[in-house]
């Protein structure tokens, strides 16, 4: 895939930083003779003074992640401006799904089989249009934003790093995250929860993952997800950046797909 410089060109908000890495695969129509195309470049660099463009050989480090780069929020948010943090707790909220299904016969939504409770897991009741963490009863590597179009915020993990192509990204967990039973939620259980919904998972899950090649746990609180090569990556950290994180030693006793 040819992609040309004006399209590799992006723009990150002062809260992110610049690392080098090691040597990366160079980007497809980055020709150095392309004097015309360089001056305009040159050009938009200009007019960018609080902005960070992540070269050649380096990866941006960001707390959060967004298709279009900017973020709303810095580092140190500590709510959603939608959120009240003072708002009272408690009491009992009875809502209709919005599927118009009003039974169920499963609390797994990650598989095709049955009919799962709407707004617990992943389900198609609540639409194949992104991966939409089972918020109620799962935890994700980030966060989508309410009041953004396509951002998502550290969670689980703390921040991510990846290079201007995003054929990859890395995730620091925060090593205090924990599941329901005080177990340490690691690196290894995202890597088996990615292996698990790409083996078994519903076929919308699978297809929505089909361009993610693999995961690996680099330490106990790391992870990196590595891409297909020539597809369209933009969307793909955040794709996986929001999966719901399932316990690998809670499967280990028990089917997943049944």
């Amino acid at each position: 895939m040819r992609v040309s410089p004006l399209t590799q060109l992006r723009l990150w908000s002062g809260a992110c930083r610049t690392e080098p890495s090691q040597p990366s695969p160079p980007l497809g129509g980055r020709g150095r003779g392309e004097g015309g195309v360089a001056a305009v470049v040159i050009s938009a660099l200009l007019c960018l003074a609080p902005a960070v463009l992540a070269q050649d050989g380096e990866t941006i480090v960001a707390h959060g992640l967004s298709a279009f780069g900017d973020l709303k929020y810095a580092a140190d948010f500590t709510h959603f401006d939608y959120v009240n943090p003072d708002a009272p707790k408690g009491g009992k909220l009875s809502t209709l799904p919005t599927s118009g299904m009003t039974t169920f016969d499963s609390f797994n939504g990650f598989i095709l089989k049955g009919d799962s409770v709407e707004g617990v897991t992943f389900s198609q009741a609540q639409g194949f249009g992104g991966i939409q963490p089972a918020s109620l009863t799962f935890d994700s590597l980030m966060v989508k934003s309410g009041d953004e179009p396509d951002s998502v915020y550290g969670l689980v993990a703390y921040e991510a790093e990846y290079p201007n192509d995003r054929s990859w990204v890395i995730f620091r967990m925060r090593p205090e995250a924990r599941f329901q039973d005080g177990s340490p939620l690691t690196a290894e259980d995202v890597v088996f929860t990615f292996d698990m919904f790409k083996e078994q998972g519903h076929p919308i899950l699978r297809q929505l993952l089909r361009d993610v090649v693999g995961a690996e746990a680099l330490g106990p609180h790391e992870v990196k997800f590595t891409f297909a090569e020539n597809v369209m990556t933009r969307d793909l950290p955040m794709l996986v950046a929001e999966l719901a994180i399932q316990s690998k030693a809670y499967y280990a006793t028990r089917q997943f797909d049944t």
